[in-house]
């Protein structure tokens, strides 16, 4: 106890005037992730003093149990990371970008990971008529969608 309040006081906000002096960090080298794994931290990087990063989604387990999850660019990167957090939180997901390969995969990885079925449907969102027909067959598969999730995004300027 006496180490929490000796910290607590250390962390007490002061008034900054034009004579204070304004802490400075060093924050060492850079911190670098891929979804939860830590890929590089620098050791002076500064931390939470109470409270750690969490490592897990913050929700209950079943929050997104019989709901539809539609998620742009979910086969790499953070929407891969989406989904499966989405998935893992009971969601039906439904997969969608250019590449039906890299997409299938994906589906197949979550699924077996999170126990609920991921669907993968090929779209371009630059294309108005794809991401039509990828809604429709968002519907046909899944049901509407609860949850919309947009991560891919390009340069590029969309006309609807």
């Amino acid at each position: 106890m006496a180490d929490i309040s000796a910290r607590a006081a250390e962390a007490s906000v002061l008034p900054f005037g034009p004579s204070s002096k304004v802490p400075q960090y060093d924050l060492g080298e850079v911190f670098f992730s891929c979804g939860p794994n830590v890929l590089h931290q620098g050791s002076n990087a500064p931390q939470a003093a109470f409270f750690p990063p969490l490592q897990k989604a913050m929700l209950p387990t079943n929050t997104f149990q019989g709901k539809v999850a539609f998620i742009t660019g979910g086969g790499t990167g953070i929407g891969k990371g989406m989904t499966t957090t989405l998935s893992s939180l009971g969601a039906t997901c439904v997969i969608a970008s250019r590449k039906l390969d890299v997409l299938k995969g994906t589906a197949e990885e979550i699924s077996s990971k999170t126990g609920n079925k991921v669907h993968a449907i090929q779209c371009d969102v630059r294309d108005p008529v794809s991401v039509k027909n990828a809604v429709a067959e968002v519907i046909k598969v899944a049901g509407h969608p609860d949850v919309s999730v947009l991560v891919k995004g390009e340069n590029f300027s969309l006309h609807y």
